[in-house]
């Protein structure tokens, strides 16, 4: 169980760089603070319902098959989505001095 939870912290520590990174290079720098503001506000007010919604799920999830299971589909069902989106297929729009980036 360890072993998972230290895989699921590093997995967001990488996650959260790469996001950055993004938002850094997609919005012009005149509006960086606003947009991370933005950003780190909607990150901390979904902090009270996900931990809302792990009291309530927890009883089903003791059982370690049961919580292997539900990540596990979770995992499958954000990778799958995240390859579906248009921001996915169409990366040249997002490199900087391409099409989609508009300076100000």
């Amino acid at each position: 169980m360890a072993v998972l939870l230290g895989m699921a912290v590093m997995g967001w520590c990488v996650a959260d760089t790469l996001t950055l990174t993004i938002f850094q290079e997609m919005v012009p720098n005149d509006l960086q603070g606003r947009v991370l503001a933005l950003r780190r506000s909607v990150e901390q007010f979904t902090w009270p319902i996900s931990l809302q919604l792990s009291g309530l799920v927890s009883p089903a999830l003791l059982r370690a098959d049961h919580f292997l299971v539900v990540a596990g589909t979770l995992s499958l069902v954000s990778v799958l989505l995240t390859a579906w989106a248009v921001h996915t297929r169409r990366r040249d729009r997002f490199v900087p001095g391409g099409e989609g980036r508009h300076e100000r």
